[in-house]
């Protein structure tokens, strides 16, 4: 709850703002193009330019893979970028290429190569920082300095829109954002999932039930595909998961949220 709380203050100057989301993630692609098919895709108004000091970050949560919680493992640079024609940016792995997968009108930004996307307990973030922050660099940034799972944002960050999710380790997992799949460990719905995907109508931010999620078909359309399945069997999808809900790169969600 504190988390939540501390989010939603950081919001203030964020709720009259134009359309920036987190749309789409994808962070495993099991099977042939795995770690290229990975990609992170952002949703707003066709044209708008983000500000300076804007970015998509992966906080750590998992003392397995980190010792050190609110450290920042991923960051994607979408400074001064501009959505797409169809209202979306797209950052890729540098150096990798999805088989098959093209992106439209989608605005592209080559993330760094080395680590991306990780199948542990994450939150995601989509922020412009203050004028002067220090940009957040990746296996350095500490966000949460005294580990008391709270977020530490410099003063006057502006967070669009957030999420998080808890992978299958039970003790010492920590989310500074809204968890898609509820508590930790194994029972939590869908331990890191392979993808989220925001449903088409529902704009809230930093809104945990926005999201469905699940595990990638690698029986279904290839790694590079324009659509990409889920598994249907035990927990590999979300309690919300609606019918006709796919991965959709660069192109419009399917599937609608019964209560936007």
């Amino acid at each position: 709850m504190i988390v939540v709380l501390f989010v939603m203050m950081l919001l203030t100057n964020a709720a009259s703002a134009q359309l920036r989301l987190i749309n789409e993630v994808e962070t495993d692609n099991p099977g042939v193009g795995e770690d290229a098919c990975e990609y992170v895709e952002l949703r707003g108004t066709p044209g708008d330019v983000l500000p300076a000091n804007t970015y998509f970050i992966a906080i750590n949560g998992a003392e397995a893979i980190e010792p050190e919680f609110g450290v920042v493992y991923y960051t994607g640079n979408v400074s001064n970028v501009a959505f797409g024609a169809n209202g979306l940016i797209v950052i890729l792995r540098t150096g990798f290429t999805c088989p098959g997968r093209t992106y439209g009108t989608a605005t592209i930004v080559n993330a760094p190569m080395g680590e991306f996307l990780q199948n542990a307990t994450s939150s995601y973030f989509l922020l412009t920082l203050p004028a002067g922050a220090p940009a957040p660099s990746t296996f350095f940034t500490d966000y949460d300095t005294d580990n008391n799972r709270v977020i530490d944002f410099p003063a006057g960050t502006t967070v669009y829109d957030s999420f998080a999710f808890y992978g299958v380790f039970v003790n010492f997992e920590v989310v500074y954002a809204p968890s898609v799949n509820g508590r930790p460990g194994p029972t939590a719905q869908v331990p890191n999932p392979d993808a989220f995907v925001r449903f088409s109508n529902d704009n809230d931010p930093n809104d945990a039930t926005a999201f469905y999620f699940g595990n990638l078909d690698i029986a279904g359309p290839p790694a590079g595909a324009s659509t990409v399945t889920f598994l249907s069997g035990l927990n590999q999808r979300s309690n919300n998961f609606p019918a006709g809900g796919m991965l959709t790169p660069a192109a419009q969600n399917t599937g609608t949220s019964p209560t936007p």
